[in-house]
C-alpha cells in the first residue's frame, strides 16, 4: 500500500496522509481511510477522523519507523546489518550495548553512527534539489518527456527493478491493444515472451485482488480463470513478481502491501 511517490516526509514520518480533494485521512500501510467530518468510535468514546488515523495507525501497525525499516533495501538502500544496527539506536541502546550486541568494537559503532547522520545529511540535499528540479519542471522551463514517455510508478514489493519496469503510458496502450481481448472486463488472449510486457498484464491483474483480506487457493483461482485461462501460470507469476504472497503451504494468499498500484496507473 505503501505510496512513497506521492507521500512527504512528514506523511511517511506518521504512516498517514490527508487527501485534500477528497477530505479523508489515508493509512499509507493499509486501505483504511477516515474522512474529516465525520466521527468514530474509540474504545467507550467517539473521536474525531484526525485522532481516528493516529490510532489506527499505533494500534494496527505500531512504529512508523519499523514499517518503513521492513521495506527492501532498493527503497531505503540499507542492508540488513545496517536495519539491525537502526533499529537498536531507535531502541535507545547506547554504542557499547550494540557492540556487545554485535561483537563489534564501540569505536566501529560510533562510525556507524556517523555514516547514518552523513547518509541522512545526503539524503536531505537531494530531496531539495529533486523538489527544485519538480518546481522548475512545473513552470515549464524544463522541456520534459511527452505524457505517453513518463515512467509508472513501480510497486513496492516488486522482487528485482530492472529495465523492465520502465513502463511508459504507450507501452501499456500497446499491450492492450495486442494482448488483450477486453479491459471491462478484463480478459487476456495471450501471455507476451517479454518480460516487460508481461509486467502490464499482471499489474493489471493484480488490481483484481483487495489488499487487507487473504484468498484461498480456490478464491484466487477463480478471480485469475475468467481473466486468463492458464491460471496456475498468471498465480505463479503473481507470485515471482511480489504482487501477491502466500503462506508456505499455499493454503492463504494474500496482497503484498505496496504492490498494487492505482487503478489510473494501470
Amino acid at each position: 500500500m505503501l505510496n512513497i511517490d506521492n507521500s512527504t516526509v512528514d506523511d511517511l514520518k506518521r504512516g498517514w496522509q490527508f487527501d485534500a480533494e477528497r477530505g479523508v485521512y489515508q493509512c499509507l500501510y493499509c486501505s483504511a481511510s477516515f474522512e474529516k467530518g465525520l466521527v468514530y468510535p474509540l474504545g467507550q468514546q467517539f473521536c474525531t477522523a484526525d485522532r481516528a488515523i493516529l490510532q489506527h495507525v499505533t494500534d494496527k501497525h505500531g512504529s512508523s519507523f519499523e514499517q518503513l525499516l521492513r521495506l527492501d533495501k532498493r527503497f531505503i538502500g540499507l542492508t540488513e546489518t545496517q536495519k539491525a544496527l537502526l533499529r537498536m539506536m531507535y531502541d535507545g541502546k547506547s554504542n557499547l550495548e550494540i557492540a556487545q550486541a554485535t561483537g563489534n568494537a564501540a569505536s566501529t559503532i560510533r562510525a556507524q553512527r556517523f555514516l547514518f547522520r552523513e547518509k541522512a545529511r545526503q539524503a536531505r540535499l537531494m530531496l531539495a534539489m529533486a523538489e527544485l528540479l519538480e518546481e522548475h519542471e512545473k513552470l515549464g522551463q524544463i522541456q520534459t518527456d511527452r505524457p505517453d514517455d513518463s515512467i509508472s510508478p513501480i510497486h513496492a514489493t516488486a522482487a528485482q527493478i530492472d529495465e523492465r519496469f520502465a513502463i511508459t503510458a504507450a507501452d501499456k496502450a500497446s499491450v492492450v491493444k495486442n494482448y488483450c481481448l477486453s479491459t471491462e472486463p478484463l480478459v487476456i488472449k495471450a501471455l507476451p515472451v517479454k518480460e516487460k510486457r508481461k509486467l502490464v498484464l499482471l499489474a493489471m491483474i493484480a488490481n483484481h485482488f483487495a489488499e487487507s483480506r487473504q484468498y484461498s487457493e480456490k478464491e484466487v483461482n477463480e478471480i485469475i480463470r475468467p481473466i486468463f485461462a492458464d491460471y496456475v501460470t498468471i498465480r505463479r507469476y503473481l507470485i515471482e513478481y511480489g504482487y501477491l504472497d502466500r503462506t508456505t503451504n499455499g493454503s492463504a494468499y494474500w496482497v503484498k502491501n505496496g504492490s498494487v498500484a492505482k487503478a489510473d496507473n494501470y
